[in-house]
């Protein structure tokens, strides 16, 4: 029997036809994207490139790569792009020789997938709720040398948690693990939507250490994941591995041109930086104030939760969202989370309003 495949957020294609309405219908609050949308001068961009769609797509990326460049601040040869950060996630794996890894979770659950594609082993840390998930980083250093593992892999922020740990830690985390040669991969692909996402960002410290690997993406920031578009910062060595994994022409013509945004969009940036300082404080607040809810401080734009009324699991109060045509995502399959965890994205204010007038409207009893 084939094994289930993991469940994500963002399947709003199922519920709508579960409903039978129409996917615009549903709001949703399990796919965690810029509710601002494409930016404006992307989509009239890439409508002017459709065009271009008659010829093959550069197939060294070298236009996105210098915009890159640019906006990291790291030389060209450092970045590797590709079809989404799941692909470069399991392009890691693949080129990384290890046969152990070290995973903080509850995270992600596709990384454990991607490693045994590859063959590698997965030794889960287990993030604590008593200390908000966060992560013990002298505790995460000797359990990755105790487990004698080669690497490790944390997602910053943290999916589904929306931890956020300090860069400071994380330099100093990977310090110790070059000394004894054991990789670091980081999950930059929230960073963006962070409130000083260049100070909590690590991408820059590639030039100075080899062990270590930081994943991006355009499909949070920007809105666009069905643009398939992620990169890989790391070492020129690294990368060169990376890519020598790859396909020809590893991103589509679109994708190649989406680095249109750092130059054409400061605007759009603007409104999401001052979304992201407002909007994920002004919801978990709300949240708060549900006796039957306990809501784990964001610092990112979706907030975890865990369900304290008797008799209530997550996709009871899933089943019961729906009602009001509002998807979120039940938790239950994060490893260390039960089925009284769910996860909501943070949206605009009108949506964040929506879905506690849907909560208050609920008998808990």
């Amino acid at each position: 029997m084939a094994k289930e495949r993991p469940l994500h957020g963002g399947n709003i294609y199922q519920e709508a036809q579960k409903l039978g309405v129409e996917p615009s219908e549903l709001i949703d609050f399990s796919a965690n994207i810029n509710p601002l949308g494409m930016p404006p001068n992307l989509m009239s961009h890439l409508h002017r490139c459709l065009d271009m769609c008659v010829n093959y797509p550069d197939p060294d990326s070298n236009k996105l790569k210098n915009q890159l460049s640019e906006y990291i601040g790291v030389d060209k040869t450092n970045i590797c792009v590709g079809n989404g950060a799941l692909e470069i996630i399991y392009l890691i794996f693949d080129s990384i020789d290890v046969k152990k890894i070290v995973i903080p979770a509850p995270t992600f659950n596709e990384y454990e997938k991607a490693a045994k594609s590859s063959g590698v082993e997965v030794a889960y840390y287990e993030r604590q709720e008593k200390a908000g998930f966060k992560v013990n980083f002298e505790e995460l250093f000797d359990f990755t040398v105790h487990n004698k593992a080669g690497a490790i892999l944390l997602c910053n922020p943290n999916n589904p948690t929306s931890t956020l740990e300090e860069a400071g830690e994380l330099v100093s985390l990977v310090a110790k693990c070059s000394e004894r040669e054991i990789k670091v991969i980081i999950d930059e692909a929230f960073i963006e939507l962070t409130k000083m996402p260049k100070e909590n960002s690590v991408a820059s410290l590639v030039k100075d250490f080899d062990n270590l690997y930081v994943i991006r993406a355009f499909t949070k920031i920007f809105a666009i994941p069905g643009l398939r578009l992620g990169y890989c910062v790391s070492s020129q060595g690294n990368i060169a591995r990376l890519e020598a994994k790859q396909p020809s022409w590893p991103i589509n013509t679109l994708a190649s041109e989406a680095g249109i945004v750092f130059e054409s969009d400061e605007e759009y940036i603007r409104k999401t930086n001052e979304w992201i300082n407002i909007e994920p404080n002004y919801l978990y607040k709300e949240l708060c104030e549900f006796p039957e809810i306990k809501a784990f401080p964001p610092s990112t734009n979706f907030i975890l939760c865990k369900l304290l009324a008797y008799g209530w699991d997550a996709e009871r109060l899933k089943s019961k969202l729906i009602e009001d045509k509002i998807l979120i995502r039940n938790a239950e399959n994060f490893v260390f989370l039960d089925n009284t965890y769910f996860r909501i994205a943070v949206k605009e204010r009108d949506s964040n309003n929506h879905i506690l007038k849907a909560l208050k409207k609920i008998n808990w009893r």
